[in-house]
């Protein structure tokens, strides 16, 4: 290929010639051996090129994550749930209002950023300190902490939250975008309420990495849409304690909040988050009952021994 400036360019991967009886350009893939025609051609500078082989691989990547999106899983059966923006780190909150924010994404409108306090009763911001469990000082800080970019107030001073980050309905409305979350309502609200106030950021430390929790098998790891378990790329406790800024030598005294952290099912309790130690590193799972958007949420109860505990 030329460039606009002069410059021939060859993608990488093939070796070129030219067929001696047509006097045709021909690329020869150095992985395969397989022999395609080229084509000369002028394209601007700053074009991006893309190999046969890395159109596959970016094709079949565009198709793991519409399969993990719209996949129907035995979850389902928990109830409502929304959807929550996976890529959005809060990294500009604290951890206690992304665990706040989470809550309050389970109060969404069917297909509306507005939240409901009651099937047909808006929720105001005078209902917040009621709803979350909080002072009105306190909840005055966290509208001003999250406002206007995760939440904001219409003209009645009801509470509307970003559809670019917590959305409720269809998400074939949203196909541009592939990275959403089930978030469950009842499941959610169990926890938030459980684990008290003082323990909301150990909630919004895990809502924080989103980014980093594999869709398949709810654990931290760096490539989350990775199926096979065996090429699944864990982090362990000591990555969980440098990606949140916690100690590294207080991880024994981090575990054991995690531990206590609990949610009711079924009249029963389960961990909200499991550390399981494999060989001599440390894999933290999440529970498929807050958030989930897999195919095998028995995998992720075995992985993490997520089981009764009365």
């Amino acid at each position: 290929m030329i460039l606009s400036d002069g410059k021939v360019y060859q993608p990488e991967g093939y070796d070129y010639t030219v067929d001696p009886d047509s006097e045709r350009p021909l690329a020869i893939s150095k992985a395969t051996g397989e022999v395609i025609d080229a084509i000369m051609t002028m394209v601007p500078v700053g074009t991006v090129f893309y190999t046969p082989e890395q159109l596959q691989k970016i094709n079949e990547r565009k198709r793991q994550q519409h399969e993990f999106l719209n996949s129907k899983t035995t979850l389902d059966s928990l109830g409502r749930f929304s959807f929550l923006y996976a890529t959005q780190r809060f990294e500009d909150i604290s951890p206690e209002a992304a665990a706040r924010l989470v809550y309050l994404s389970t109060f969404l409108k069917w297909e509306d950023g507005a939240l409901l306090l009651t099937q047909r009763a808006k929720m105001n911001h005078t209902n917040l300190p009621e709803v979350l469990g909080l002072s009105r000082q306190t909840v005055s800080r966290f509208i001003d902490e999250v406002s206007p970019k995760y939440i904001t107030l219409d003209g009645e001073n009801n509470i509307i939250m970003s559809p670019k980050m917590f959305y409720r309905g269809k998400i074939g409305r949203h196909g541009e975008s592939l990275s959403w979350r089930k978030v469950y309502a009842d499941s959610v609200r169990k926890l938030y309420r459980m684990a008290g106030r003082s323990n909301h950021r150990y909630l919004g430390y895990v809502f924080q990495l989103l980014p980093f929790i594999s869709v398949q098998y709810n654990g931290l790891c760096l490539n989350i849409f990775e199926k096979d378990l065996n090429a699944v790329q864990f982090m362990s406790d000591i990555d969980f304690c440098d990606l949140i800024g916690y100690d590294r030598s207080a991880v024994s005294r981090l575990k054991r909040i995690y531990k206590k952290i609990r949610f009711e099912v079924d009249g029963h309790t389960e961990p909200f988050c499991a550390f399981v130690d494999v060989g001599d590193s440390t894999r933290i799972f999440v529970n498929p009952r807050i958030l989930y958007n897999g195919t095998r949420p028995d995998m992720v109860a075995v992985l993490g021994s997520f089981c009764k505990d009365a």
